[in-house]
């Protein structure tokens, strides 16, 4: 785990450097052979990439062309069709009472939507914290296994806590009942939204700032709502305890108690103290297992995304289209700098552009310049924007993108080409493809978390 204490150069420092080293690149690019060198060790290292990108087209050419000299091989695959046609219909009563069976059954089971299989890392408590205004465990897994600041963690019975601190071999995990912890959940019966505080040594949590007319009742399971990107969402949380409606104010008093978590030292926390299950599940005895929840996803799944979009950038596309084609390479870096800002940032924008200037004959630190102030700008505002519903989103980035295709085609202005208004389009289909795409990237992420 990285030092406390240790700081990173500022994001106007790393970019300022970036900038400085786009711009020799495009001097010395213009004024002799200085660095083709550079350009060629790029090419190089890009070779296989153009290869890969052409292998399809080359193998649909020679596809097409031997399917073409096959007439009797279509014949034969129109006639098996056809036939295929005739057993499916002798099919359809069949499907149409398989499709009502499963209609009934999903009425009679009438269950809320389970969540999909989590990567987990399996941990042991090793130590229980005996400050009782201060609710946390230690668990037998560190940096070394993979654990990290600000991992969820779960018992067989639904949420524990989150890792705050992390040592070699051993974490602290943050428990929700703690005073300092919170976390957004949701009711399954009513749908309510709310967020869940610990109330420290009480061993419960509150639910504040809910209207008085609010939907819940005592006995309402809540679960994660997953709009924190951190815990995964349809988690089993707490069950309502109580509902004070107080009619002279304007909010309800709600309180949630965490479910029975077997292996707690209830015992102990009964002699301990009067409140017995509550405290049972604060207090829990060293060798109960809790499973991390990684959602760090592994550079592999970084790296893919980045190589698609290259793909996507460097594949033939209609002549027509060529304008339109939205920047895919500046918008996944900007989703992984806002996803991943600790791992992905300046100094990759800068490397990925020099990689595209080589891949598209471009002046070498034209890319690399326009990338690397995109990153430096998402930076900067990461923690604003990763709250923000998509269409603000892409309405932000959208000046970014305008930007962006400035300095690509000052740089080209500069070398003397041609610069039409029609350079600024890829930032308008950016901005409308941003959403589409900020899904895909976090479902990518979220599937390859470790």
């Amino acid at each position: 785990m990285p030092s406390l204490f240790r700081r990173r150069p500022s994001v106007a420092l790393r970019l300022l450097l970036a900038a400085l080293a786009a711009l020799v690149l495009l001097f010395l690019d213009q004024r002799g052979p200085h660095i083709v060198p550079l350009r060629s060790a790029l090419l190089t290292v890009l070779h296989p990439l153009q290869q890969a990108i052409d292998l399809p087209f080359r193998a649909w050419a020679w596809g097409a062309d031997n399917l073409r000299e096959r007439a009797a091989l279509r014949a034969e695959t129109g006639a098996l069709r056809d036939q295929n046609l005739r057993l499916r219909l002798r099919l359809l009563t069949l499907d149409a009472l398989q499709a009502e069976n499963r209609r009934l059954q999903a009425l009679l089971d009438s269950v809320a939507r389970t969540p999909q299989p989590l990567r987990a890392l399996i941990a042991s408590t090793v130590k229980v914290g005996l400050d009782p205004y201060i609710g946390q465990i230690e668990i037998d897994k560190g940096s070394l296994q993979g654990v990290f600041v600000g991992q969820p963690a779960l018992d067989a019975n639904g949420v524990v806590g989150q890792v705050i601190h992390v040592a070699a071999q051993t974490s602290q995990v943050l428990l929700i009942t703690d005073s300092r912890h919170a976390i957004p959940v949701k009711a399954i019966r009513s749908g309510v939204r709310a967020i869940a505080v610990g109330r420290g040594p009480v061993g419960a949590l509150d639910l504040p700032f809910l209207p008085n007319h609010v939907d819940l009742e005592v006995g309402d399971t809540l679960v994660t709502s997953g709009l924190d990107d951190v815990f995964p969402p349809d988690l089993p949380v707490a069950t309502i305890g109580s509902v004070n409606r107080i009619g002279e104010g304007e909010f309800a008093e709600v309180q949630a108690a965490p479910g029975p978590h077997p292996g707690s030292a209830a015992g102990m926390a009964s002699s301990r103290r009067s409140r017995g299950r509550q405290c049972g599940w604060r207090q829990r005895a060293a060798g109960d297992a809790v499973s991390v929840i990684s959602a760090r996803p592994r550079g592999m799944a970084i790296a893919a995304s980045l190589l698609a979009a290259g793909l996507l950038l460097s594949a033939p596309v209609p002549t027509w289209a060529i304008a339109w084609q939205p920047p895919w390479l500046t918008l996944t870096l900007a989703y992984w700098c806002l996803a991943q800002p600790d791992r992905i940032g300046i100094t990759v924008g800068f490397v990925l552009g020099l990689l595209q200037d080589a891949l598209t004959g471009a002046p070498l630190g034209q890319h690399a310049l326009a990338l690397a102030l995109v990153a430096a700008a998402v930076l900067a505002e990461h923690q604003r924007l990763r709250v923000l519903p998509l269409w603000q989103q892409a309405l932000l980035l959208a000046p970014l993108l305008v930007v962006h295709q400035v300095i690509l085609a000052l740089v080209t202005g500069s070398t003397g080409r041609p610069v039409t208004t029609a350079m600024l389009l890829p930032a308008l289909t950016g901005a409308l493809v941003w959403p589409w795409l900020f899904l895909t990237l976090r479902d990518l992420r979220r599937s390859t978390s470790r």
